[in-house]
């Protein structure tokens, strides 16, 4: 009888875990506001959207940069040198503080990724900002990055990106890339 009640709790249990999936929709993926922590600025703020598609909570999820890699010349990309990964990534609405956060059943988070300031050239990404020698901040270019995400519960995902930006301030795009 024990043998037949683990495998039914196995099975609730592996039917019932937390689902993570990265959703990119461009009509919700950009944000023009002031940014009060620059003095004011306008910020063109880039997100994507994670789901918990399963029937528990999916407990202290955290995001991160798993890789970054800066076009080198016309379509050929390399490692940014001075990026160490993985470096974690911000919750959206959140405090600065945030790393970490419960995503409820079939509910969802908005992950900040990165971010320009009106007149400045340079891309911020949404991450601890402690002095460790890790680029997290960018010129004018093409990136390419991969975004994992995983729960306390071990339910993970992971997506990877095109980030463009030649310099403007409306010129700020994100696409999805194939797996």
């Amino acid at each position: 009888m024990n043998f037949v009640w683990s495998i039914v709790k196995d099975l609730w249990g592996y039917f019932h875990r937390p689902k993570l999936r990265i959703e990119f929709d461009p009509a919700r993926t950009y944000d023009v506001a002031v940014d009060q922590s620059a003095g004011g600025a306008s910020g063109k703020f880039v997100h994507v959207i994670v789901h918990n598609d399963g029937l528990r909570t999916a407990s202290r999820c955290t995001a991160h940069l798993g890789e970054v890699h800066t076009e080198i010349k016309d379509g050929a990309y390399g490692p940014a040198p001075s990026f160490k990964s993985p470096v974690e990534l911000h919750w959206a609405h959140e405090p600065l503080v945030c790393f970490s956060k419960d995503i409820p059943p079939r509910g969802s988070a908005r992950l900040d990724v990165c971010f320009i300031h009106k007149g400045s050239k340079v891309l911020h990404f949404f991450c601890d900002k402690r002095p460790r020698g890790i680029q997290s901040d960018f010129p004018a270019g093409r990136l390419k990055i991969r975004i994992d995400v995983r729960s306390g519960d071990d339910a993970k995902c992971s997506k990877r990106f095109l980030v463009s930006w030649d310099g403007s301030f409306e010129n700020l795009y994100m696409e999805l890339l194939a797996d």
